[in-house]
């Protein structure tokens, strides 16, 4: 009996670390899927814009494709930037998840991001 405990432990254990190591969240190909929804959406960033100097100043991180045929866009407004300790557009090519409200804009998903902490680095 207390071998089993032990053996079910252990498997229980096991599989909380390999979700763990998981990368949670959506293809950035499937965010439209989730518009209106609070999601992680995740996917390599194809090109990486800053229009300084342009209204709002804002930051395009296109996923998984290149503009204008991009299924993603993380948006980060130039008054946001001062959150973040890296220049966003720096992310160009990185696997990234980004946290937060899809909303639709001209028929694209997209999340704003306004905060550091809701990007991370797909290490998977």
């Amino acid at each position: 009996m207390k071998k089993a405990l032990v053996f079910i432990t252990l498997t229980l254990l096991a599989s909380q670390v390999a979700l763990a190591a998981k990368p949670i969240g959506i293809d950035a190909k499937d965010a439209f899927r989730r518009i209106g929804n609070k999601a992680t959406v995740c996917g390599v960033v194809a090109t990486a814009k800053y229009l300084k100097g342009s209204g709002k100043e804002p930051t395009f991180l296109n996923l998984a494709d290149t503009y204008p045929k991009h299924p993603f866009t993380v948006v980060i407004w130039g008054k946001d930037r001062d959150q973040f300790d890296y220049a966003p557009e720096s992310l160009k090519g990185e696997s990234i998840c980004v946290r937060g409200l899809i909303e639709q804009y001209r028929g694209k998903p997209q999340i704003v991001a306004s905060s550091q902490n809701q990007i991370r680095l797909d290490k998977s």
